[in-house]
Formats: C-alpha cells, structure tokens, sequence
C-alpha cells in the first residue's frame, strides 16, 4: 500500500490532468483532458500496430515503441501547435487592444466600458479575451480576480504587464490611458 501512495503523490505532484485541462483551454478547444488522453492512448495503439507491420528497425520489438511514441504524441503536437498559433495572434492584438482602450478612456468612458468596447470591436481571439474579462468584471468579480484569470487563460508577459499596469494605477492613482499608451508602444518596438 506505501508504493500506491507514493504512486498517488507523484501523480498529484505532477497535477497532469490540470496542467493539460490548462494547456487546451490556452488553444481555444473543447477538449476534455479524458479525451485528450484517450487520443493519445488511442495513437499509442495505431502506432504500436502500424509499427509490428514495418521491419524497419533490428529489433522487431523497437519498431512498435517507435511508432507509437509517434502517434501517440500527435495529439500533443496539435494542442501545442493550435495553442501557439493562438498565442502568436493574442500577443499581435495586444497593443491595438491597449492602444483601444487608451482612446476609449481618453474620450472620457470609464474603465469598464472600455474593456467591453474593446471586447465588441476588436477581432477575436483578442476581441473575446476582452468580452469574458468585462463580463466577468460585470458579473460581480473583483477586477483584479478577472485581470488574474485573464493571465491564467493567456500566459503573455506583457499581458501580465497590462494588468499589474491597471491594478497599480487603482492603487496609487494615475493617468492609467497614458501608461497603456506607453505600453503599447513598447510592445510594437519589441516586435
């Protein structure tokens, strides 16, 4: 029994099943972490048998492992590719989502009206960011938990920069459309 405790402290060390949950809800799918596992499982199988057919390896027990060590991490490298290409376009968006919402708040609309005209105008995948953050901070989550869940759902340093941004400027005051304004800029000289 004290190797299967060892077993579970291992696996709830490693917290697998939330870290992949994380990981595709970052690409923007419905997957479920199961199904994510059983597409794995599934290719792990495929590869194995597709593998005992080819005798292209000495061994004809490598073969199987080779080909489903390959299959079985296709779901993995979709994931990772969808998840990247998503990021890529979130951290394009980020400035002329700062940039937005700058002139919003220049214009004289408050905060949280801004973030919605943001969420209606911008395109997504930037364009819903701002609509769930608004709707959250709209259904009664404090802003800083809803800045915090944004920068759970999009892992981007400069993400995180915009909303230590907000909070510090709720706390000691501040022009907060000229910090964003500053942001955004330095944003697109990194690019």
């Amino acid at each position: 029994e004290s190797s299967h405790s060892f077993i579970d402290k291992i696996f709830r060390g490693l917290d697998l099943v939330k870290k992949t949950q994380e990981f595709i809800k970052q690409a923007d799918l419905t997957w479920s972490p199961e199904g994510f596992f059983l597409f794995s499982l599934a290719g792990v199988i495929v590869g194995a048998l597709i593998g005992t057919r080819f005798k292209m390896l000495p061994t004809s027990f490598l073969g199987p492992i080779g080909f489903g060590a390959v299959f079985g991490s296709v779901p993995f490298l979709y994931v990772f590719q969808v998840r990247r290409r998503r990021m890529r376009a979130l951290e394009e968006q980020l400035p002329d989502a700062l940039d937005f919402l700058s002139r919003s708040m220049r214009a004289g609309h408050a905060f949280a009206i801004s973030l919605q005209m943001v969420g209606e105008e911008l395109p997504d995948p930037m364009g819903r960011e701002f609509r769930t953050l608004f709707n959250e901070h709209n259904l009664g989550a404090p802003l800083e938990a809803a800045l915090r869940s944004m920068c759970d759902r999009i892992p981007l340093l400069d993400l995180r920069f915009f909303a230590s941004a907000v909070m510090l400027q709720k706390q000691t005051g501040g022009n907060l459309s000229d910090i964003l304004t500053r942001l955004s800029y330095a944003i697109r000289e990194r690019f």
